[in-house]
């Protein structure tokens, strides 16, 4: 039993985490030890039915149920997988073997009232549905079907249809999130026609149809919400940002209608980063979602494609996006020979780290800037990477150059290195004031070539824009803390630990939530780069196992101090996906970011804001940039305990201070942040790019591999 059921624990914690080719794996091996082990060939039947292999995906079910007969997981996989296919009568078939076997769940009955509805059998709907409400009174899909087909059959009271409206527009957002859009669009059709005045379903719907480009019918939606805008319903007084999120959408579709009629499109070209495999339209690293962003927003302007790292050569469209995967196998295999080369002449260039050298990637970037020569492609916006310019130039001497920067690896080269390329240049982005004003004190010669755009945001996924009048933290009394990002040093996560401690002396009954990653920095990142005070006081932190000794240490301490109950306040869930991360946000009274170090930008800050979460930083970096003290936000002195127990403390203590600063942040993040503002800067620095001025150096303007 141990090891096969130590194995199945490992392989659905590897599913849960979306790590599936790991769970795949794992799944294989147990089934090469025992053939027909039931949870193993339904776990294999699940990732094949999300990987889109239907076929596979049932074969797997049924093996499971011939080993297990009884096994209702797989009967119930194998009914959901046959109603979406359509197979009703085999689907029901799954179900009632279910109730057979003695289980008879809400999820069992709303399903089966779900086909009965899809064969007109309204009267066995309703009772279906309402044996799954009678089984669970709070199961919210059988009390939406139930008022739907309530509605359907003319028999649903008056009083209930804006509730009902409130439900389908919110199933619509879960659809939509999850990524079925016919689905999305029927809920939040049928919500404005149960709940007409009902703003964010317009919204919604408006924003679907805008992704589907059926841009007149979105406009329309747009258009319905700015006539909601004075009405005097408690739903419009409530959400209040649907109508200036509608007219940012409204404006930007019919520049884009406008645009059509005009042949003057400018080609832009990105450059992903080829150490990270992305896959489109679905990213999950930072740099991968901001690049997906602007693409699909800038395509209503411009024609863009984006260059990927692949496994293989292939093209793809996404929202009329052009996705070009660039074989890496090549870079990929002499990697560690770069390693070496770099470290043998590392007396020749001391100041160049490998991820920097002209040979990183040098056959992925080269096959690019080949294509981009035969395309035409007017501007190329690389991230990170100056080099890349350098060779995209010599390429293609008439291609525009935009170099994007999210970090501070730029100032950390040779000067005079860095002056070379930024010849081929022709406009550095920064993410933060608080990085372009580096820039332009070391290269103060080029100064005007630097410019800040900030990182945006989706507000749409985490603005908290509700239909349904539920509270925060229904049931729960406690407040909760929240912290995002990696649970290191430089990240302030032992201040925050400590500041924690400190304000439990007052309030016993707060929560604190630390989400992400648990480990140091390396070394050669965080203090081997820095003569800050404050940041060398982390060096403690660098000897081996000294950070999760601090924190086993700490909590030990706490839980010597508060006893057990301690464990249920005080939460490390580790790495989230970012849907998940949407919903620990819209459960939290006060969010918290202290960093140590400076940070360049400071993403979890403003998707606070979005959310309407009040947040307290620390005086460093970015955040200045991004929260004005009192007003959006809370800042401290980086590193000081006492300074962050007292900001907690003061938010705590004042109800309306927190809704003062939640709403303030709110409406500068929507206007400073959203996507569709970093788009519109964007695009007016790549329509100056012509009448920038040459850039004078001192040195030939001959192009060479630095």
């Amino acid at each position: 039993m141990t090891t096969i059921a130590k194995a199945l624990e490992v392989a659905a914690k590897h599913h849960h985490g979306n790590r599936l080719t790991q769970a795949g794996r794992v799944y294989r091996q147990i089934l090469s030890q025992q053939p027909h082990q039931p949870n193993a060939l339904w776990g294999l039947g699940t990732l094949a039915q999300q990987a889109g292999e239907e076929k596979s995906a049932e074969a797997l079910f049924k093996s499971a149920i011939e080993s297990q007969p009884q096994f209702v997981k797989a009967w119930f996989s194998l009914g959901n997988l046959l109603q979406v296919r359509g197979q009703l009568p085999e689907a029901a078939q799954c179900y009632q073997r279910i109730l057979e076997l003695g289980l008879e769940t809400a999820a069992v009955r709303n399903n089966l009232g779900d086909i009965r509805r899809k064969q007109g059998q309204w009267e066995a709907a309703i009772a279906e549905y309402q044996k799954a409400l009678e089984l669970d009174p709070h199961c919210t899909e059988a009390d939406l079907s139930l008022g739907n087909v309530l509605y359907e059959v003319d028999r649903l009271p008056l009083e209930k249809y804006a509730n009902y409206g409130a439900l389908n527009c919110e199933a619509g957002w879960a659809r939509q999130k999850a990524g079925d859009s016919i689905a999305a669009i029927e809920c939040y059709q049928k919500a404005i026609a149960l709940a007409p005045d009902l703003a964010i379903a317009h919204y919604r719907l408006g924003n679907i149809l805008a992704i589907q480009n059926r841009l007149e019918e979105a406009l329309s939606c747009y258009g319905k919400v700015l006539e909601l805008r004075d009405s005097k319903s408690e739903e419009s007084e409530q959400v209040g940002v649907c109508p200036r999120l509608a007219s940012i959408r409204a404006n930007s579709i019919q520049r884009q209608l406008d645009k059509a009629k005009k042949p003057d499109r400018l080609k832009i070209a990105f450059i992903c980063q080829p150490a990270v495999m992305t896959i489109f339209p679905n990213p999950t690293d930072s740099l991968g979602i901001l690049t997906y962003e602007l693409a699909r927003l800038l395509v209503r302007d411009c024609d863009v494609t984006v260059y990927v790292p692949g496994r293989d050569f292939r093209e793809e469209r996404h929202e009329e996006v052009l996705f070009r995967y660039i074989p890496i196998a090549e870079d990929r295999a002499i990697e560690e020979a770069m390693e070496v080369t770099i470290e043998e002449t590392a007396n020749e260039s001391p100041d160049i780290p490998l991820v920097a050298s002209s040979q990183y990637f040098l056959s992925y970037i080269s096959r690019i800037a080949r294509q981009l020569k035969i395309d035409r492609i007017d501007i190329a916006h690389v991230w990170t990477f100056s080099q890349f310019a350098t060779i995209l130039k010599s390429i293609e001497p008439n291609l525009k150059t935009v170099l994007h920067l999210g970090d501070e690896l730029l100032l950390k080269l040779d000067k005079s290195l860095v002056e070379k390329r930024l010849k081929n240049i022709d406009l550095t982005i920064a993410c933060s004031d608080y990085i372009t004003e580096k820039l332009k004190r070391k290269f103060s010669k080029v100064s005007s070539q630097f410019q800040t755009i900030y990182n945006g945001a989706n507000v749409d996924r985490f603005i908290q824009l509700s239909s349904l009048k539920t509270p925060k933290n229904v049931n729960n009394n406690r407040k909760r803390l929240l912290f995002i990002g990696r649970v290191s040093p430089e990240k302030g996560s032992h201040i925050l630990l400590e500041a924690f401690g400190k304000v439990l002396d007052r309030y016993p009954e707060i929560e604190l939530h630390l989400v992400g990653p648990t480990g140091v920095i390396p070394r050669e990142f965080g203090i081997g780069v820095s003569d800050d005070p404050t940041v060398m006081k982390l060096e403690k932190f660098h000897r081996e196992g000294a950070w999760s000794a601090y924190l086993k240490e700490y909590l030990s301490q706490l839980k010597k101090q508060w006893g057990e109950k301690i464990q249920q306040q005080i939460f490390f869930p580790g790495l989230l996906r970012q849907l998940q991360l949407v919903d620990y946000y819209h459960a939290s009274d006060i969010f918290l970011f202290p960093s140590v170090w400076h940070e360049p930008f400071g993403m979890p800050i403003v998707e606070a804001m979005v959310a309407g979460v009040p947040v307290i930083a620390t005086w460093g970096g970015a955040f200045p940039e991004l929260i004005e003290d009192g007003k959006t936000g809370l800042l401290v002195e980086r590193g000081n305990i006492d300074a962050l127990a007292g900001a907690i403390s003061r938010l705590l203590e004042d109800d309306q201070l927190r809704k003062s600063i939640a709403r303030t942040a709110r409406d500068r993040a929507l206007d400073r942040f959203s996507f569709e503002t970093v788009t519109d800067d964007l695009l007016y620095q790549y329509q100056q790019l012509g009448k920038r001025p040459k850039i004078d150096f001192a040195q030939p303007e001959s192009i060479a591999l630095i």
